[in-house]
């Protein structure tokens, strides 16, 4: 006898919710049902961070809606967030391994701070960014 599953279109979900679906392989729960998640590139051994697929869906996501925004104001919220999302301590082996990574994300920085549309918020945030993860520090050996 098959249990019943629930199959979940991922990409449409919140990136925190991706992360929380990501994590569920088969769930039992007392009536036996299980969750089978779709929609996630399996996870490589070369990651540095557990559900990097996840991470980077999480940061395409915002990228896209900044993009699409319609106004500054609304840009810079998201970009805001996108930094609260970055800032995440788990996050910080996958922002220490990748030097090319850091260097993208320091270069947006200057360009962030630089526009006279970013809030006081936006610069701060990129500053911690910047200080956390400067363009030299060597990458991770492992």
């Amino acid at each position: 006898m098959s249990k019943p599953s629930i199959l979940i279109d991922c990409e449409r979900y919140h990136p925190q919710t991706l992360r929380l679906w990501a994590t569920m392989r088969a769930v039992e729960d007392v009536e036996g049902s299980y969750f089978k998640v779709v929609g996630f590139v399996p996870e490589k051994p070369g990651d540095v961070i557990p559900q990097q697929s996840a991470f980077i869906t999480g940061v395409r996501f915002f990228l896209a809606s900044a993009t699409t925004a319609v106004g500054s104001a609304a840009r810079v919220s998201i970009i805001e967030r996108l930094f609260v999302f970055l800032l995440q301590p788990a996050y910080a082996p996958f922002h220490r391994h990748y030097k090319g990574w850091r260097q993208t994300m320091n270069a947006k920085c200057v360009e962030y701070c630089a526009d006279d549309r970013a809030t006081k918020k936006l610069r701060t945030l990129c500053q911690r960014y910047r200080t956390l993860f400067p363009e030299s520090v060597d990458e991770d050996p492992s």
